[in-house]
């Protein structure tokens, strides 16, 4: 629940660059009676943000990938309100945390355990004094990684946008190199021998526009007979599409591929939406789990909104690192 509602404040918090100022509507058009008002996002980003930081242990100790959606949302609210308070939030995590995203603290694997790095780094440009020397080290170190290091689907939203970050950090080609290898990896191959039952099979369905898991799930079938997609896998996917698009220059080989990618996705998960505007754990079977999940539907969202709004994602890319 905490990680779910941490990313849903990083959804609301983060579309706000391109959410307009409302204005009348077109002649002989009105916007719908739920559309929200630019302050009423802030207000609810607000409420939500305060609300974690009250009550579950203000700066964490842990700085996994848990944590890390939480943060990224603190950090979207300093760039739309500026406020001191936020960006000391952003400043006592790094600090509790040594800005070590591989802590003791929180041991999750590579690259669970770079995707702190991330806001870290956004952190830097708002005026947050963070120390990036250990995710450098990190960062260098991991250039010789493995394709398959990033063998199931989550990895992409902690990992890939790390890799044009670093490149334009550094001016280094060699990062700007992996994070097509990963991704390529991923959608054309994806085994790995951690997971029993894996079928050699890219992770990418295209028929059904989705993504597996992990290759463990290729071969499945759920009780209904359908393919075995989760929502919660192609919410990071969706959102690791939205977040490297920000920050790759569009002369990038790669452009084309993550652009189609978001709005293929987009397309299809439109179709899978619930009436409630929810959308369910398994994708292709929701009676199976018919609660919503909150954490998909704000990765889904998220992303929409940045496919919508090129000129957010061009106002990213072109701030100083």
């Amino acid at each position: 629940m905490k990680t779910a509602l941490s990313l849903v404040l990083a959804v609301l918090v983060a579309v706000l660059p391109s959410v307009p100022a409302l204005s009348a509507p077109p002649a002989g058009q009105a916007y719908p009676d739920a559309l929200p008002s630019r302050s009423s996002i802030v207000q609810a980003a607000r409420s939500a943000t305060d609300y974690f930081y009250a009550h579950n242990g203000g700066a964490t100790s842990d700085a996994g990938w848990k944590w890390t959606p939480y943060y990224m949302g603190v950090e979207a609210l300093v760039r739309e309100t500026n406020e001191a308070t936020y960006r000391q939030w952003l400043q006592s995590w790094g600090d509790r945390n040594g800005w070590n995203p591989d802590a003791p603290s929180s041991p999750t694997s590579n690259p669970d355990s770079r995707a702190a790095i991330q806001p870290w780094q956004d952190s830097a440009r708002l005026g947050v004094t963070a120390n990036l020397s250990r995710s450098d080290t990190l960062m260098a170190q991991d250039l010789s990684l493995a394709a398959n290091r990033y063998w199931w689907i989550d990895s992409m939203f902690m990992g890939l946008p790390l890799w044009p970050r670093w490149a334009a950090r550094t001016g280094a080609v060699a990062y700007q190199a992996k994070h097509p290898q990963f991704y390529n990896f991923l959608k054309n191959d994806g085994t790995t021998s951690v997971r029993p039952g894996c079928v050699a099979h890219g992770l990418f369905d295209s028929s059904e526009h989705l993504w597996w898991r992990d290759c463990k799930y290729v071969a499945q079938r759920d009780s209904l007979g359908h393919k075995v997609m989760w929502a919660r896998g192609n919410g990071w996917v969706i959102g690791a599409m939205a977040r490297t698009l920000m920050v790759l220059p569009p002369a990038d080989p790669h452009y084309g591929e993550y652009s189609t990618m978001l709005r293929t996705m987009a397309a299809r998960l439109v179709q899978l939406q619930g009436s409630d505007g929810m959308w369910r754990s398994s994708l292709l079977s929701p009676s199976l789990f018919p609660a919503p999940e909150t954490s998909a539907t704000a990765l889904f969202v998220y992303a929409m909104r940045m496919a919508s709004a090129p000129e957010f994602l061009i106002r990213r890319r072109t701030s100083p690192w």
